[in-house]
């Protein structure tokens, strides 16, 4: 199986914001068959690789490629994300100076950008949890842990709600303008509107839609699962 990278510089800050969360110093000890967490020498060689190769293939033997952001140029950054982007593995920025979480993605790619303090949390064990046993990086419960879900949906539910749909679009709209207007990137979303709608489809992809019927039927299904969720959890 792959492993997830994670490079981070601040290593006595790691260990301490592990040490807030209650997960135990030698944290990454109990994980090394599935993490390679660099230190010091190995991640000082690491990052000059990045930054003398022209090419990041060495990065295809991990599933998961996780960064302290802070710790690499603008340029380097930004040729992490175009390769692991363009090979479909999964990236991570974390940094103290990033304040809120935002995840976007699809089922071949998703991206997370996230407070250092809140990637060293509970949802860490259960991310590498996840990882072990079914072999999935899956980065909404990195971002969110149990409630990844719902946080989701009712981020979509609110942009639903508050976005005015005739300032986004016109009466009119198909089905991509509806998409690309609602920052409709995560596939939760996209399975429950094609599970549910006939013109959610790519049959009708062409196909002319009624805009204020669309977002109309989206918010009160968003809002329908959304109260199931709430009421199951309590």
């Amino acid at each position: 199986m792959k492993k997830i990278l994670i490079l981070d510089d601040r290593i006595k800050r790691q260990e301490s914001f592990l040490n807030d969360s209650n997960l135990a110093k030698d944290f990454f000890v109990k994980y090394s068959d599935l993490v390679d967490n660099l230190q010091d020498s190995t991640f000082e060689k690491f990052k000059q690789k990045l930054a003398v190769e022209d090419q990041y293939g060495f990065l295809k033997d991990y599933a998961c490629v996780i960064v302290h952001r802070s710790a690499f140029s603008k340029e380097i950054v930004n040729k992490i994300f175009a390769f692991c982007s363009k090979n479909n593995i999964n990236l991570v920025y974390f940094s103290g100076g990033i304040s809120s979480t935002n995840l976007q993605g699809n089922d071949k790619f998703s991206f997370l950008t996230i407070n250092s303090k809140q990637f060293y949390s509970s949802n860490l064990t259960m991310f590498l949890e996840e990882f072990k046993q079914n072999g999935k990086d899956n980065l909404g419960l990195l971002a969110f842990g149990e409630q990844y879900e719902l946080n989701i949906l009712l981020t979509f539910s609110y942009k639903l709600s508050f976005f005015n749909a005739l300032q986004l679009l016109k009466e009119d709209c198909v089905i991509d303008e509806f998409v690309q207007a609602y920052d409709i990137d995560n596939e939760l979303i996209m399975n429950i509107l094609k599970n549910k709608f006939d013109w959610f489809d790519d049959d009708n992809a062409d196909n002319p839609l009624k805009t204020l019927t669309v977002v109309k039927d989206a918010k009160e299904l968003i809002e329908k699962i959304v109260t199931e969720k709430v009421r199951f959890n309590d």
